[in-house]
């Protein structure tokens, strides 16, 4: 009787406290903090490792601003290299985001009850699960906007100031979450003392940020020459809301039901939340939920498409307050019912994030690489297929020396400062063979893969040795063996050290 009253009253301290929440949903995240990197955040990984002169200049040769890079070369140096190292920050933050989201609720909503079933649906959050363990800078992003537009709701100026100097910093598309809640903050905020807020907050972000802006107008006219995604279409402005609400990592059989049902209960939220949404806290949410998405793609259709579902996933963290709104205020069903459908579906969806059925697409790149360190021979080399497969081989075989194949065109190439900072080599197969017996090739085919590389990879295939395959949704990875044979005078000139 004593443990089940304990565990009752347990139960009831989880409800009422957001910080139970809070850790539930942190401990959910750190399941997967351990999982093998792969090409985003493998180059993190290697640009934490470079010299201060090295780092800088990897930085610059980017396309992401320096927020990101910096934090994780800070952890780093406390913490070390290794994946759950590396994803710290993203795993801090996104407990941060999970409290920010039930205080926007609390704010908007004035009601407790909602705001922590806000906090329980964002702890569940597929799209929450996953980019909190990321070594990426999507979860700074978020982090930035959501500390911003809590400080413009509750008219806080440190707030405003801080979320939009760490929105900028962390992904160059923070412009537009910033640029939205300031104009939306000089509209609508209380008349009193108005100007002098906005001077207030206004100079001490552009100080800050105004370093950045040559740097951010190199990124943009490089963008603009040349990025990968094709060209803007309308059904590409609604597609990743459902990706980034329910996640994508759900079998196909029951993603239409489960993506229908996610956004059935966002339009039941909308409506359950006209009581606040046109006020003035109301507004402001309104311009990060809808504002800044389709200023995003009315950019991406008038200029060149910029429209990542990633960078939507500050709008996509809202959803769990209009989800609050309905299970408290539901015109259909009631709210435990419809709170309770919401935390089944998402429960589910959950567990494909972090269960091992989920993670169909994801390797062991330290099992999967582990042939090539036991077989490895004094003057082999790695020829990558491209350049995303070596950058994963330089952090789980650092001391293996290697080289990637041209692919003028692919979005995978990195820019030639990134690759002298980082110390790559590109060169094609047939001066790599010229100079050393045996060729490990690391292959890879993907949809971005360029037809060259297809087509090279195919032809190696015939006269290699297979050591590893596997195909996995709409990619196939492959280990390959080229060796000339015991009569092959090796050669010294691949004798070398892997990049430094």
């Amino acid at each position: 009787m004593k443990k089940s009253s304990l565990l009752h009253k347990l139960a009831k301290m989880a409800a009422r406290s957001p910080g139970f929440i809070v850790a539930g949903g942190t401990a959910l995240r750190a399941l997967g903090i351990n999982e093998s990197l792969w090409f985003d955040e493998a180059f993190t990984a290697r640009l934490v490792t470079l010299s201060p002169a090295a780092f800088v200049k990897g930085i610059l040769s980017d396309s992401a601003p320096p927020g990101w890079p910096i934090l994780e070369y800070m952890v780093t140096r406390i913490l070390g290299n290794t994946e759950a190292a590396l994803r710290a920050p993203a795993l801090a933050l996104g407990a941060l985001i999970i409290y920010l989201v039930y205080r926007i609720s609390l704010a908007v909503e004035n009601d407790r009850v909602p705001a922590l079933l806000a906090a329980a649906f964002t702890a569940l959050l597929p799209v929450g699960l996953y980019f909190s363990v990321e070594a990426r800078q999507y979860n700074l992003l978020a982090a930035g906007v959501l500390l911003a537009l809590l400080g413009c709701i509750e008219n806080r100026a440190w707030m405003i100031v801080a979320g939009a100097i760490a929105a900028i910093y962390a992904q160059n598309v923070g412009v537009i979450y910033v640029g939205a809640m300031l104009a939306g903050y000089a509209m609508f905020s209380p008349g009193k003392g108005k100007a002098r807020r906005l001077i207030l907050m206004t100079v001490p972000i552009g100080a800050a940020v105004a370093p950045w802006i040559p740097f951010l107008l190199e990124q943009a006219k490089a963008v603009g020459s040349s990025f990968w995604l094709p060209g803007m279409t309308a059904p590409q402005l609604l597609a990743p809301l459902a990706t980034m609400i329910m996640g994508w990592r759900i079998p196909e059989s029951v993603q239409i039901p489960v993506y229908v049902v996610g956004m059935l209960c966002t339009l039941l939220g909308v409506y359950a939340a006209r009581r606040w949404l046109l006020t003035r806290q109301g507004i402001m949410l309104l311009l990060i939920f809808v504002g800044a998405p389709l200023a995003l793609g009315a950019l991406s259709a008038a200029w060149r498409n910029i429209y990542l579902p990633r960078a939507i996933l500050p709008s996509a963290l809202l959803v769990p307050v209009f989800w609050a709104s309905a299970g408290r205020n539901a015109p259909v069903l009631n709210s435990r019912q419809l709170a309770g459908l919401l935390n089944g579906v998402l429960i589910f969806c959950a567990f494909w994030f972090a269960a091992p059925p989920g993670r169909t697409g994801r390797i062991d790149m330290r099992v999967w690489f582990a042939p090539i360190g036991e077989g490895w021979q004094q003057g082999d080399i790695i020829y990558h297929g491209n350049e995303a497969t070596q950058m994963l081989a330089l952090y789980y075989l650092p001391d293996k020396p290697s080289v990637a194949r041209p692919n003028e065109g692919s979005f995978m190439s990195l820019t030639e400062g990134v690759k002298e900072s980082f110390g790559l080599v590109s060169e094609n197969f047939h001066d790599v063979a010229a100079g050393a017996c045996r060729v490990w090739l690391v292959f890879s085919g993907m949809p971005t893969s360029t037809a060259g590389e297809l087509a090279e990879a195919e032809d190696l295939k015939r006269v290699s040795t297979m050591v590893r395959y596997r195909e996995a949704d709409h990619l196939w990875q492959g280990i390959y063996l080229f060796d000339k044979g015991e009569s092959c005078e090796r050669r010294s000139v691949f004798n070398r050290k892997s990049p430094s």
